[in-house]
């Protein structure tokens, strides 16, 4: 067997550094509030969510996607209003 190969289209880097600092800064949170330090940890916490949040955002309301559903609709390319 050959290596999996995953392609990943590269306009989406920002949001998957968004979710890999997410997850990373939620396992500091979680280490954190183990350690009794409530404030900091509350505070890397808020920090994890929002970073996992803007990433789903960002990701919903990029242009990549929204060219891709619009090619994707049932009507093929070049059978427009245009014909005569």
């Amino acid at each position: 067997m050959g290596p999996l190969v995953v392609p990943m289209n590269p306009e989406f880097f920002p949001e998957a550094a968004l979710l890999l600092g997410g997850t990373l800064a939620g396992a500091i949170a979680i280490h954190l509030l183990f350690t009794r330090q409530l404030g900091r940890g509350m505070r890397v916490a808020a920090i994890s969510v929002t970073c996992i949040i803007l990433a789903f955002v960002l990701a919903r309301t990029h242009s990549g996607v929204r060219r891709n559903h619009a090619a994707s609709s049932a009507e093929p390319a070049g059978r427009g209003d245009d014909r005569v």
